[in-house]
């Protein structure tokens, strides 16, 4: 990519010198020529027949968040009068535009019919593999995120299960909401209750699971780990959730996961569902 104004660069990065050239055979043995290489954008446009409508919003989206390092290449087609129609990535060839560079990184291909182009354009996300919480958690702990990092170290001291975690944004918040040994505490009776069902958690619990620990802690009881997880685990995740969506719905809808509304709402409901028919060691309410 290139500016038309200079812009420093202390790490270097550009895709100026890049570029490559494949070629590979089509339906019914068309030839279809693929290079890597950049593209002046003032000749690059949209087939607006098949393409999507562009979102401004999204544009505006990208710009606040814009790294060079995070530019995907657009794909483009080559046509015959030396101008290149945009396959995918018109979103960034108009963010690209706004901060004035004058080229773009581009896959271009040649040779492709109109329907060709229209059939690539509706099927090319088909084979892709969409990064799941957890993918971007451990890649965040590579990179030394120190909030991904802490909560790695909890996730292991709880012996949670590798691979069985969601709901890792509202983690990452109550991370900052609750001290270490209560996140692990929090973390090691959800793992022993729903071992298999882990995935299947909402954020919600884990909220709620965590208050329930603290308020015991603040109000000096001794929280019976052993026969809570006995008496919960016969539920599911989801009949859990399903009573407390009953029970506080204004309190679900007006309010984010980890929230102390929420928080103190699914409290109760565990609280609840664990005293339901026990005489001895109930657990206070209020």
């Amino acid at each position: 990519m290139s500016k038309k104004k200079h812009r420093n660069n202390p790490n270097g990065f550009t895709l100026s010198n890049f570029a490559a050239d494949l070629t590979m055979c089509g339906a019914e043995g068309h030839v279809v020529s693929m290079a890597i290489q950049q593209i002046p954008i003032d000749r690059l446009f949209v087939e607006e027949d098949f393409q999507r409508v562009l979102r401004m919003d999204k544009v505006h989206d990208i710009l606040r968040k814009f790294s060079e390092k995070k530019v995907n290449p657009v794909k483009v087609h080559m046509e015959h009068d030396g101008v290149f129609s945009v396959l995918d990535g018109q979103h960034t060839t108009q963010t690209l535009r706004i901060m004035g560079y004058t080229h773009a990184p581009c896959i271009v291909y040649e040779g492709l019919t109109k329907q060709q182009k229209a059939h690539l354009f509706r099927t090319q996300d088909e084979n892709k593999s969409r990064m799941t919480p957890y993918d971007r958690f451990k890649a965040a702990t590579v990179e030394a995120d120190p909030q991904c990092l802490a909560l790695k170290a909890m996730l292991e001291r709880a012996d949670f299960p590798q691979g069985k975690i969601n709901a890792l944004a509202s983690l990452r918040e109550l991370t900052a909401m609750f001290d270490e040994d209560t996140m692990v505490c929090m973390l090691h009776v959800i793992a022993l209750c729903w071992p298999q069902d882990a995935l299947k958690l909402r954020s919600e619990i884990y909220s709620g699971t965590a208050e329930l620990l603290r308020f015991c802690a603040l109000r000096g009881v001794e929280f019976p780990f052993g026969k809570y997880v006995v008496r919960i685990c016969r539920f599911t995740p989801k009949e859990i959730f399903k009573e407390f969506a009953q029970e506080y719905p204004n309190v679900r809808q007006a309010h984010s996961s980890t929230s102390v509304d929420v928080r103190e709402a699914m409290r109760k409901v565990l609280t609840r569902i664990y005293n339901n028919q026990l005489r001895n060691d109930r657990l206070p309410i209020e």
